[in-house]
Parts: structure tokens; sequence; C-alpha cells
């Protein structure tokens, strides 16, 4: 086995060495299984959105085939199949339209295990948005996961482990993954010429260095960055409304389920700064450039009525993220409303 570290002859286009350093308890783990020839055939990666889960998986799946045939990891055909998601004996395991897993998908992917491999290799099936599963998709994951079969291994992604079943749980190897570290992906991306307020507010969503770099370059995920804070002036300094503010862009809120998230977080991060700033005044926002706006928002609530607004905002961006069937203008229209009038009185 070919050990994995900086000097190897790591595929270029997939540097490695920060998320080895980043995640070195994670890595050191999954190297001394390999090693020792006992790698178990369940896993559940779980932490924090932007730990790089699935780079590590990546990674994992890369070490394995390194061991099975006894080849560097490099850019020979094998490795490129895996980087470009093209091999045929790895499964990445998405959630649908309905953002969740379903139970047809699973038992797809689970005849799978009994039918012939079309290349060499162990098989690989990858639970990429693990916190999606339905009761009735783990209910039939459970049964695979029970009764492991020779060179098939299963990885659960997932930030709360709670998201899953505990007989799932019991029977997998289970691997925290620390938070990056901010700051050095901030420095490097300063380095690279993004705008440091805009940044500030991106990596407070997400850590993942080629997440902020797609986020910075897209114009979407860019107006909604905008309209996380123009719906604020436009109530607060003009004489506008957030709701109909939002009303006139719920289009671009609604566009994919990534940029709905990316939204809600983001004016989430917004009202917490408003929170954390009615509890210290000393406080520094994350977003940096709205301090003497969020100043002026914050003595305008009580800290229990804007307490309230914040648990109505998690229970809404909690709803959307599980799949549940809400009507996700209506409740933004109707909390919105209720801190027009609270700021009124």
């Amino acid at each position: 086995m070919l050990p994995i570290n900086q000097g190897n002859p790591i595929k270029k286009r997939m540097d490695y060495s920060y998320l080895i350093s980043e995640q070195e308890i994670v890595y050191s783990t999954l190297k001394n299984m390999i090693q020792k020839r006992h790698v178990p055939h369940a896993f559940i990666f779980y932490g924090d959105k932007s730990t790089s889960k699935k780079e590590m998986a990546t990674l994992f799946i890369k070490m394995i085939y390194s061991d099975f045939l006894g080849l560097e990891i490099d850019s020979t055909p094998v490795f490129k199949r895996i980087d470009d998601d093209s091999s045929t004996n790895i499964f990445w395991i998405k959630k649908d339209k309905k953002s969740s897993i379903s139970i047809d998908s699973v038992k797809d992917y689970i005849k799978e295990t009994a039918s012939s491999s079309l290349e060499e290799g162990p098989r690989f099936f990858i639970f990429e948005d693990g916190d999606s599963l339905n009761t009735s998709s783990s209910n039939a994951i459970l049964k695979f996961v029970e009764e492991p079969v020779d060179d098939i291994y299963i990885i659960f992604l997932v930030e709360n482990l709670s998201s899953l079943l505990d007989t799932i749980i019991s029977r997998c190897v289970l691997l925290k993954f620390k938070p990056l570290d901010k700051d050095h992906v901030k420095n490097k991306l300063l380095e690279e010429g993004f705008e440091e307020e805009v940044l500030d507010v991106v990596l407070e969503y997400t850590q993942k260095e080629d997440k902020v770099r797609e986020i910075m370059k897209d114009d979407d995920y860019m107006r909604l960055y905008s309209l996380s804070k123009d719906m604020f002036i436009e109530k607060f300094e003009r004489t506008g409304s957030i709701v109909l503010y939002i009303n006139d862009n719920y289009g671009l809120i609604v566009k994919d389920t990534e940029k709905t998230d990316f939204f809600l977080s983001l004016v989430l991060i917004y009202l917490m700064d408003v929170f954390n700033m009615m509890v210290s005044k000393s406080y520094e926002p994350i977003y940096k450039e709205e301090t003497d706006r969020i100043k002026r928002i914050a003595v305008l609530y009580k800290k229990d009525e804007f307490s309230e607004f914040l648990r109505e905002l998690l229970n809404i961006k909690s709803n959307v993220n599980s799949g549940k069937a809400i009507n996700l203008h209506l409740h933004l229209d109707n909390l919105f409303l209720k801190m027009e009038l609270a700021a009124r009185k």
C-alpha cells in the first residue's frame, strides 16, 4: 500500500494535501485500516456542512483501489474515472426532486449488489445526502448494512448523526470531521481578489474553498447575497416592505434547492447579527458593512420577540431542508410581516 502524502504522485487536478492536514485523524484512521487489511464495510462520515466529507470519501476510494490494484494514485484511467464520476463501481446516491432519498432509489441500488460488476475492483455506495433519508428508505438500507457483501463498501455522509436510524449507526464505523480552518480559506481567496465583506458572509455559510469560489463567481448567488441585506434596507432605510421585496424576487429564491438554502442561511446570519447586537453593543457583525444599520434595527425589538422570529426562521429552514411540503412563500410572508408590524410599535 502506497502511503498517501504530499510527496506522492497524487493527481494534480485533485490536491489532497490540505484535506489531509485538516482532517488528519480521519485520514490516518482510514489509512491504518487499509494497511492492516481490516476495512469495515460501512462508515458514517459526519460533521458540519463544509468539512469536505465527499472529498475524503473520494480519497478513501482511491486508497482502496491503490491497495487493491497495487497502483500509485495518479492519472491512470481507473483513478481518472473516480475523479470524473464515471466508474461503474462507484454509486453516488443523492436526494431527488422531493429533497429526500426515496425507497425506490435505495432498492435499485441494492439490486446492483447482486449483479456482476462491469469492471475490476470493489464497489462503493455513498449516500451523499444521508441527512435526507426518510424512514422507509432508511429501513430498506438497514438490511443492506446488516448483511455485508464482500468488496462492497457503504458510506453515509451526514451533517447530523441523529438524522440516521440508531440501528444503522450501531452497525457503522463513525468518523467525525472537524470544521475546516476558515482563516486559511479566507486568506487564500483574498489573494485571488475576492471582496472581503462578501467573503466573510459566504464563509459563514460554507468553509469549503471550491464552493465559496463557485458561489462568489455565480451571479444568482451574488444577487441572493445582495437580497439578504437589501430587503432590510428597503424596510428600515426607505419606505418599502420586506414582504413586497421578497415577493418581487421570489423566483430567484426558489430557483433551486441549493439557492433556497443559501438565501435562508444568509437571512439567518443577518438576523443573528441583529440579535447579537442586542446582547452586546460591542459585537462585530458578520455583515460588517451593515454594522450601522444592524445597530439601528437592534433597538427596534425586544429580545424575546426577536428570539421568536429566529426560531420561526430556523423552523422554516429545517422543514425546507428535510423535504417537508410547506408553502415557503406563505411562511416567509408571515414571518416578515410580523417583523414589520413589531418594528412599528
